[in-house]
């Protein structure tokens, strides 16, 4: 799935600055992370977690669960265990890959 083909989905303009480093979008019903191509690891989970904190923010409001001090244990929940899935699927494959070219090379 193309990216101009999401925006129309979304409802969102086709164009996007070729600089960006993360995006989130939703429709109310889906939602998108994207990550622009970032072969530095530190980066990479920094922009991750902080497309994923919108996730959550958006995903627990539009269910009726405002940010509080009452509520702050569910979005740190759902966010560590979001974060953890990305790791394990993406970030520690993308670090395998890396490792194997490395062991390649030498």
């Amino acid at each position: 799935l193309q990216y101009k083909d999401l925006c129309t989905y979304f409802d969102e303009p086709d164009h996007v600055d070729k600089n960006y480093v993360g995006l989130y979008t939703t429709n109310g019903r889906s939602h998108i992370i994207r990550i622009n191509k970032e072969d530095h690891i530190p980066q990479l989970i920094n922009t991750i977690s902080h497309e994923v904190l919108h996730f959550v923010i958006e995903l627990l409001k539009n269910n009726g669960m405002k940010l509080s001090d009452k509520s702050e244990e569910a979005y740190t929940y759902l966010n560590g265990f979001v974060m953890g899935q990305i790791y394990t699927h993406l970030v520690q494959p993308i670090l395998d890959h890396q490792n194997k070219k490395i062991i390649e090379n030498k």
